[in-house]
């Protein structure tokens, strides 16, 4: 009887062994090459002896080059010590296994990489993955949801000619996805014909017969153009426009000026210079130049021609602002986000192959873009529904909460208008998990629900991180003012966070329609008054210091009429435009000259 229950137990063991075994195995190793521009696979034919060779691609046709893949570092090591003399920048990278990114895939097939694989064989086949598992690599289509999901399929798959395809559930870090690069394949894959049918459970499919379309379809521009709001740092977190409360804010009514007022759709890129309206910044602007000695005029707050003439006579004169004027055209605002899915987000739109990014991706917010493209190129459906409540549950799960949340997350939803779903798209955006911003397209084409989506965060004293949309850093005297703050600060950059708030809030700012409430308005002329009380004082102190101000405050002046203008042209009258340009100012500068204050 005891030998019985031994010999029970010592089978048990036997087999449970390879799911003990999985769930021990927690890295996947493999030996980076090196980074190449629009690299090809003949540009590596010395390493495809030693290891299955495959690339990611980044951005700008930069991929990254791997080769091989381990369940341990030392078989890897033993890899790179082989590769090393040649690619000096080769080494083992370990990508860790997320618990959370487990999927279903069916397999098809297993080769040896030392071996010719018959790629023209799994042509029949869309969404091609490789697991490489030292000299063996497996190949499987996907990505499933779930065995339920992958089921509905497998009969076909096999049907084609793939009798031993089986479904398995893999962890995401395993699958490298097929390309070219890899096969060998030029034309497109076939894919083969499978009935149509909705996605079942939370993750989303990622083969072609979930119908991704490859753009993306914008429905029309709202002809309301939405409202947004801006925070000054060291005053109110965040700052409310007037009207931002309702989903459509109050506009602007009226202008300073009718007679000089040129209206263009979407407002201009660098708007030209009102001469007829008396303000403060063209007065600060004259004081400078009359010290310079490059204006004659009255210090009268009109900038007129006398003012036009000196403002450029400086710039070709002073040394100082020449040498910024170059620095100027090398400084930028801010730090792209060139992280694949983030680009592929921004350019949805326009670029056809930034759909398989999304569609590759098991992010929340990657799967709430497929459903907007679903929904745009069928409308409401089950697949839709699916994916969406998914991405909501998905991104409002994966980290706590600080405060309310803008909706109720836990609820499940039915989407049949574009309203709710834009709605709930910004709102993933805005989630604590989620660190992508929303593209400008997607503003621009949605500009009433965004307001309200900003309305409700600026309610719950939180921002909706957003691209830079703005063209302010094309202007040549915000060049020129960036540059010269920037050098003040030690030419120390922001971090990819700081820049990003800082984007955000000047693209909110850029598109708006509704002025600043009065009390934040009088924040930021406090903020620009004490600023330039304490940078006068630090200019007194050294004659150095004091042709580093000069030179600041002719592009920060200049910069600040240019803004104004901007906003009059979009309809402001000049006290709002005034409070929405030293707004702007401050997500220019307002870091870099900080520590003056």
């Amino acid at each position: 009887m005891i030998k019985k229950t031994y010999l029970l137990i010592l089978l048990g063991c036997i087999f449970l062994l390879p799911s003990f075994t999985h769930a021990q195995q927690s890295s996947f190793f493999t030996v980076f090459v090196g980074n190449y521009p629009d690299p090809q696979a003949e540009q590596f034919s010395l390493l495809k002896r030693y290891g299955f060779l495959y690339k990611e691609d980044l951005q700008q046709n930069i991929s990254k080059v791997y080769l091989g893949g381990f369940s341990n570092r030392k078989e890897a090591a033993a890899l790179l010590s082989k590769i090393k003399p040649l690619y000096t920048e080769a080494a083992v990278v370990e990508q860790k296994f997320d618990p959370k990114n487990e999927v279903s895939v069916i397999q098809v097939a297993t080769r040896i990489f030392t071996q010719d694989i018959e790629w023209e064989e799994f042509r029949k086949l869309d969404n091609l993955y490789a697991m490489i598992d030292g000299d063996k690599i497996k190949i499987a289509t996907g990505i499933y949801p779930s065995f339920d999901a992958a089921r509905q399929d497998l009969d076909a798959i096999r049907a084609v000619g793939f009798k031993d395809a089986f479904i398995k559930n893999v962890n995401g870090v395993l699958l490298k996805k097929l390309s070219v690069f890899e096969t060998g394949l030029k034309q497109p894959l076939i894919p083969i014909q499978l009935e149509d049918r909705p996605v079942a459970v939370s993750q989303p499919s990622q083969r072609t017969t979930v119908r991704q379309p490859k753009t993306v379809n914008i429905p029309q521009k709202e002809e309301t153009v939405a409202g947004r709001q801006a925070s000054p740092r060291g005053y109110e977190s965040m700052i409310p426009m007037k009207g931002q409360s309702s989903v459509q804010p109050k506009s602007p009514q009226g202008y300073d000026d009718p007679a000089t007022y040129t209206a263009t759709k979407g407002g201009l890129s660098q708007p030209d210079i009102r001469s007829q309206v008396k303000r403060a910044s063209v007065l600060e602007l004259q004081k400078v130049l009359k010290l310079a000695g490059t204006y004659n005029g009255e210090l009268d707050g009109y900038y007129g021609p006398g003012t036009t003439a000196g403002y450029e006579k400086l710039r070709q004169q002073n040394r100082d602002i020449q040498k910024y004027s170059v620095l100027s055209q090398y400084t930028d605002v801010g730090q792209a986000d060139m992280r694949p899915l983030q680009q592929a987000i921004n350019s949805l739109p326009t670029d056809p192959s930034a759909s398989n990014v999304v569609a590759g991706s098991n992010e929340a917010i990657a799967k709430a873009y497929q459903a907007y493209s679903l929904f745009g190129s069928l409308g409401p459906t089950n697949e839709v529904n699916l994916l969406m409540n998914s991405a909501i549950k998905q991104a409002y799960n994966a980290a706590q909460m600080q405060g309310p949340a803008p909706f109720d997350y836990t609820a499940t939803y039915a989407y049949n208008d574009w309203s709710q779903l834009v709605l709930h798209l910004l709102y993933i955006h805005g989630a604590p998990a989620n660190t992508y911003a929303a593209p400008c397209w997607l503003i621009q084409a949605h500009p009433q629900v965004s307001a309200q989506a900003q309305a409700n965060y600026a309610n719950m004293n939180a921002s909706l991180p957003m691209q830079n949309c703005d063209q302010f850093m094309d202007w040549d005297e915000i060049k020129l003012l960036v540059a010269i703050a920037n050098d003040m600060n030690g030419n120390q950059q922001p971090s990819p966070q700081e820049a990003a708030a800082d984007a955000s809030l000047r693209a909110q700012l850029y598109t708006t329609s509704a002025s600043l409430e009065n009390a934040n308005q009088a924040s930021y002329e406090r903020w620009n008054r004490e600023l330039w009380v304490a940078l006068n004082n630090w200019g007194m102190s050294d004659p150095l210091h004091q042709r580093m101000i000069t030179s600041l405050k002719v592009a920060y002046f200049q910069s600040q009429v240019r803004l104004e203008d901007f906003f009059m042209d979009k309809g402001f009258k000049y006290e709002d435009a005034s409070g929405l340009a030293l707004a702007t100012l401050e997500t220019l500068v307002g870091r870099d000259l900080k520590r003056f204050l």
